[in-house]
């Protein structure tokens, strides 16, 4: 069985993950826009990396379900939220089932996000 942090790992080593910076957006736009992006692509949004400092903002600020298996953590609309320790709290990545498609959204050089 896939772990959690094996599709992380996978994700982050992505050839095909894009970086964006994005500023003075709230966290609820930042997630609209990783999954428009993605779904822009003709792609379903299967996972959403974040840091324990960004998830627990997700998990409070959005209707994200905590549903912790050895895969993932929760869920938020179509995607499985992942934790890992890899992450800057200011950055979230996004992508697909295959991994051909992932964003990488990273908040102002102030960390604000």
């Amino acid at each position: 069985m896939i772990k959690m942090r094996d599709t992380v790992k996978d994700i982050i080593n992505s050839k095909a993950k894009i970086k964006m910076p994005l500023t003075g957006a709230s966290l609820v736009d930042y997630l609209n826009f990783g999954i428009s992006y993605i779904e822009q692509q003709d792609h379903i949004v299967e996972y959403i990396a974040a840091g324990p400092d960004m998830l627990k903002r997700i998990f409070s600020e959005t209707d994200a379900v905590i549903k912790p298996t050895d895969r993932y953590v929760g869920e938020l609309w179509t995607a499985k939220l992942l934790y890992t320790e890899k992450l800057r709290s200011d950055q979230l990545l996004f992508s697909n089932s295959e991994f051909s498609v992932v964003l990488d959204l990273n908040g102002d050089q102030n960390g604000s996000l």
